[in-house]
């Protein structure tokens, strides 16, 4: 049963966040932004969790409560839920976390499992998307950027390139778990869902690339291991645009620049997603219109890494 939308509505609500020491840090900034509390936070066991409290408690003004494992998080009654662990953790993750009337927020991939191919993964995320009923999205935040770009284009084009080069221990296909669902939730934001043929890899330790034709658009993925900053390419018939972030204060101001001079303020990709989650939450609605989304994006993450 969803609870109702109008006890949601004011004060703060209490959360969860399973993996809270990296990347998953900014899922409690986040909630905390947004007016959730007390947090607790789920670790690989109670000494990861009180040393993650330890270190973000400082940070924080309401109370994160070290958990050592999802039980003992959901023992905390929280109305919502992040996960941003591992991506072989997922799939477990989610299935407990269904059981429960919290929305969830997972970080990408949904799951990523090598034995599974694309049918049988479409099918498992079909079955978890159906188990949560409307309460549960992937954090595609590169949505937003595929989105700003889209929005410069005067037809559809009839070429495609994204770049993204991190630093990464991962190599090879592991590159591309990572990566393949940033770049396709920017090429789904552009020229919209398609049928990928004509797949063609190019494998090295430190890069994964992709040629294929998305429905008659030329398309290149280009996903690098390299040290420092992140950085992400859109390009479209020849028209590059680069990402840009620079700190404002505790947050991130996004942009594209174009090699022309143009500049396109984005909204910032992750507060953006956090904002919709937490609106659906509050509002008691469902998030089900992510559900094809996050379908395809499982279906084409798994057929362009190979796993066939």
């Amino acid at each position: 049963m969803r609870p109702s939308g109008a006890s949601r509505s004011k004060g703060l609500l209490p959360a969860l966040v399973v993996g809270a020491s990296a990347f998953g840090r900014f899922h409690v900034r986040e909630l905390v932004r947004l007016g959730y509390g007390p947090i607790a936070i789920v670790g690989s066991g109670a000494r990861s969790a009180a040393a993650t409290v330890e270190r973000l408690q400082p940070l924080h003004p309401v109370k994160l409560i070290a958990c050592s494992d999802v039980a003992m998080g959901l023992s905390t009654g929280p109305v919502a839920a992040t996960i941003c662990t591992p991506p072989p953790t997922h799939l477990n993750l989610l299935r407990e976390l269904s059981r429960s009337p919290a929305y969830v927020l997972c970080e990408k991939p949904m799951f990523w499992d090598p034995a599974i191919d694309p049918a049988a993964a479409v099918r498992i995320a079909q079955d978890l998307l159906a188990r949560f009923s409307g309460r549960l999205v992937v954090n595609h935040l590169n949505t937003v950027l595929g989105h700003a770009y889209a929005r410069t284009l005067l037809r559809r084009p009839g070429s495609f390139r994204f770049a993204y080069a991190a630093a990464r221990e991962s190599e090879g296909q592991e590159i591309a778990i990572d990566l393949l669902p940033h770049a396709l939730s920017v090429l789904i934001a552009v020229l919209g869902p398609g049928e990928a043929r004509g797949i063609r890899r190019t494998v090295a330790p430190d890069r994964f690339d992709i040629g294929f034709n998305w429905s008659g658009v030329a398309c290149r993925f280009e996903l690098r291991r390299k040290p420092g900053p992140s950085a992400i390419e859109i390009e479209c018939d020849g028209v590059v645009a680069r990402r840009d972030q620079n700190a404002v204060g505790e947050r991130m101001a996004v942009a594209l620049t174009f090699a022309d001079g143009r500049r396109v303020e984005v909204p910032n990709p992750l507060e953006t997603m956090f904002d919709v989650f937490d609106r659906a939450l509050r509002s008691g609605s469902p998030l089900a219109e992510y559900d094809q989304l996050t379908t395809e994006i499982i279906r084409w993450s798994y057929a362009l890494a190979g796993l066939e």
